[in-house]
C-alpha cells in the first residue's frame, strides 16, 4: 500500500516534468520493469515478511547488513569489478555482528 500510495502521489509530478513521448518501449524496457516489479519488489517483500515470521524482527533486521557484501559480490560477478583484500576484511565484522544477533540465546 505504501508503494502504491507513493506512486499515485508522484505520478502528477512525474507527468509534469517528464516527456512521455520520449519513452521508447522495447522488450528490454519491459524486461527491466518486469524484473524490478517481480524481483525487486514482490520477491523482496515476500522474503522480508517470511523472515519476520520465521526469525522475528530483530534477527530479520540484522540481515539488512548483508546488503553491502552482497552488493560487492554481485558487482564482482556481474560487472567484473576488482575486489581488494581490505574489502573482504570488511565482511568479517558484518558476519560476526549478524552471528551475534541471530545466535540462539543461552539458557542459564
Amino acid at each position: 500500500m505504501q508503494n502504491l500510495a507513493a506512486g499515485i502521489a508522484l505520478t502528477p509530478i512525474a507527468l509534469t516534468f517528464a516527456d512521455i513521448g520520449a519513452i521508447d518501449v522495447t522488450p528490454s524496457l519491459i524486461g527491466a520493469f518486469a524484473f524490478l516489479v517481480l524481483g525487486g519488489s514482490i520477491l523482496a517483500y515476500w522474503l522480508w515478511f517470511h523472515l519476520l515470521k520465521v526469525c522475528g524482527a530483530t534477527a530479520a533486521s540484522a540481515y539488512h547488513f548483508l546488503m553491502p557484501p552482497l552488493g560487492m559480490l554481485f558487482a564482482w560477478i556481474v560487472l567484473g569489478e576488482h575486489i581488494e583484500s581490505r574489502d573482504l576484511l570488511g565482511i568479517i565484522p558484518v558476519a560476526l555482528g549478524i552471528y551475534l544477533v541471530t545466535r540462539p540465546a543461552k539458557v542459564p
